[in-house]
């Protein structure tokens, strides 16, 4: 006798698939478009900064400029403006490619959006730094008898710049770290690939 075979019926679920975090994909599509405006600007930069650095007027205006006076760092900063103009055309590139790959749910995108984040943080807070050191050399220029009461304005204006910079970087610190945060979320990290 011949056995016929019978399929036996599998059950199955229907379960839904979780829709994909708003937060993420409004974040993703943002970010990609502030890294196409990043790139197309610093192009624009690195461009004209090349251009510009081989100009007489630009080298007549540098050349007098007494190094001797200037920070260490923007005698650094005024010898690579060209490469400067460039690693920020990298750096928006890069941050355009963590955006695309946010958006698209890949875990690179997600953990290098992450360090954007953490990186941008930081350099917010560099920029504090920086503020208190352009302060610190402009107040130790020679100071005509004309100009005294100009330093009384600038201590002022030192004050000032210091709160803003310093207040504007907690704010970007602590949105940056919420970001984070979010990312950092057991259900948002499962809707991302390897």
């Amino acid at each position: 006798p011949e056995i016929a075979s019978k399929e036996i019926p599998v059950a199955t679920t229907s379960a839904a698939t979780p829709r994909p975090s708003q937060f993420v994909t409004v974040m993703a599509k943002i970010s990609i478009v502030l890294g196409i405006v990043g790139t197309a600007y610093g192009l624009l930069q690195a461009l004209a900064i090349v251009v510009l650095v081989g100009s007489d007027a630009l080298k007549g205006a540098f050349s007098e400029i007494p190094a001797e006076g200037l920070p260490p760092v923007a005698v650094w900063l005024l010898g690579h403006l060209p490469a400067m103009g460039w690693g920020f055309v990298l750096i928006s590139l890069v941050f355009l490619a963590a955006s695309v790959g946010l958006l698209k749910r890949y875990e690179w995108g997600r953990l290098l959006f992450i360090v954007f984040m953490l990186v941008g943080a930081a350099a917010n807070f560099a920029g504090v730094w920086l503020v208190a050191l352009v302060f610190d050399w402009l107040q130790s220029l020679p100071v005509s008898a004309e100009a005294v009461s100009l330093q009384a304005e600038l201590a002022q204006l030192r004050v000032t710049s210091l709160a803003l910079t310093a207040g504007s970087a907690i704010v970007f610190a602590g949105l940056n770290g919420w970001v984070v945060h979010q990312l950092g979320a057991r259900a948002i990290r499962s809707e991302f690939r390897r």
